[in-house]
């Protein structure tokens, strides 16, 4: 996991070539406390710990992610777990 030290936001090594800050990022130890991803429809256990796996650890972070192209091969998840999982965050997000 890396932070951006410009704008405090946690990225994965790919999601990072994205980011407009990455000249200025650095790594960094400690790993913000890990969201309980289950709690978003679309997002049962397994893909929970798929999500974990791929080091993604915040909603914020998820919710950057998963707008990425290649996030259903990072995560390991089909092209219809990624649009339900899509569909779910903005769903979290309204309420």
């Amino acid at each position: 996991m890396v932070q951006c030290p410009k704008c405090k936001k946690w990225y994965t090594e790919k999601a990072l070539k994205f980011h407009t800050c990455k000249k200025e990022v650095e790594k960094v130890k400690e790993v913000p406390e890990k969201f309980d991803f289950t709690v978003i429809d679309g997002i049962g256990k397994k893909t929970a710990e798929k999500i974990i796996t791929a080091g993604i650890t915040t909603f914020e972070q998820l919710k950057f992610e998963v707008e990425i192209e290649d996030f259903p091969e990072v995560v390991g998840v089909s092209e219809m777990q990624w649009k339900n999982i899509k569909e779910g965050i903005a769903k979290y997000e309204v309420k």
